[in-house]
């Protein structure tokens, strides 16, 4: 089967997006938390 990302190796560059992942998660919590509460509850 071919792969579903030409030009790219997808389990190579893994590494290289879990900071941008943990990072990016963790501003959007940051940034939604005081506009959502008391009524929601904002997890990362």
């Amino acid at each position: 089967m071919p792969s579903p990302f030409p030009g790219m190796a997808p389990y190579l560059e893994g590494p290289l997006w879990t900071t941008l992942h943990f990072t990016l998660g963790a501003e959007i919590v940051r940034q939604l938390a005081p506009r959502l509460r008391p009524r929601y509850l904002v997890l990362p």
